[in-house]
């Protein structure tokens, strides 16, 4: 990928976790699907939803 290629996708990837991150802040209970095992996420719901896109 050239600099340009990399640049855009990485724009299009902020764009998707803003967009899903935003969602799911206003419809907490949509989180809700994730189980939890106790301890803290790696990742975030938005991140996981975005790379389940990807």
């Amino acid at each position: 990928m050239s600099n340009v290629e990399t640049s855009g996708f990485k724009t299009h990837l902020r764009e998707c976790y803003l967009l899903v991150d935003d969602y799911l802040q206003s419809n907490p209970k949509v989180a809700a699907w994730r189980w939890s095992t106790g301890g803290n996420p790696d990742l975030t719901d938005a991140e996981v939803i975005v790379i389940a896109l990807t």
